[in-house]
């Protein structure tokens, strides 16, 4: 009775391993922004994503604080005007890369940055420099919203829960047939 109880787990657990595996893998994609005046790269920061998105979709990226900034770059002062902004002119190129493969870029002449608070030197692109740079870029609409979560497979949770209630049954299979006899019996 004992092999019988055992032999019904390991298939389930078999199965189980062999759905999580052949999931496609979804990583995250950590992103470089380089943008350049005059050649010379005066910020660069960092996105990261599910792996998945387009250029258009990554370029719609530049529209929100950067998760990391490169130290190493210039520091940029703000205009007189506004302290969270800055308007940078020159040849201006705006760089998105992965590794070492251009996912897509910008030639200008002029820039306006953004940042959301004064002690940072986290900048990034307003809504309306993002679509001038897109265009200039060649980029259309993003393929879907712009969103750097990674999507959770519905089968995967699936599977990670038929695992659960099979080392759940199994814990109590386990207890049963191993629990201590009565110390006393009348």
């Amino acid at each position: 009775m004992r092999l019988r109880r055992q032999c019904y787990c390991i298939p389930a657990c078999v199965l189980g391993i062999v759905v999580l595996s052949i999931q496609s893998v979804s990583a995250a994609r950590l992103l470089d922004v380089y943008i350049e005046r005059d050649g010379q790269v005066i910020v660069h920061t960092f996105y990261d994503d599910g792996g998945r998105a387009d250029a258009a979709t990554v370029w719609r990226y530049l529209a929100d604080p950067p998760i990391m900034v490169d130290d190493k770059t210039t520091r940029l002062e703000a205009d007189a005007g506004s302290s969270l902004d800055v308007a940078i002119e020159g040849d201006i190129l705006i760089r998105i890369q992965h590794v070492d493969r251009v996912i897509a870029q910008a030639k200008l002449s002029t820039l306006m940055l953004h940042r959301a608070a004064e002690q940072t030197d986290a900048w990034f692109l307003p809504e309306a420099e993002v679509e001038r740079a897109a265009r200039v870029a060649g980029l259309g609409p993003p393929s879907a919203p712009p969103s750097r979560t990674m999507p959770v497979r519905l089968s995967s949770v699936l599977a990670i829960s038929i695992l659960v209630l099979v080392g759940l049954l199994g814990t109590i299979v386990f207890i049963r047939r191993h629990r201590p006899k009565a110390m006393f019996s009348e």
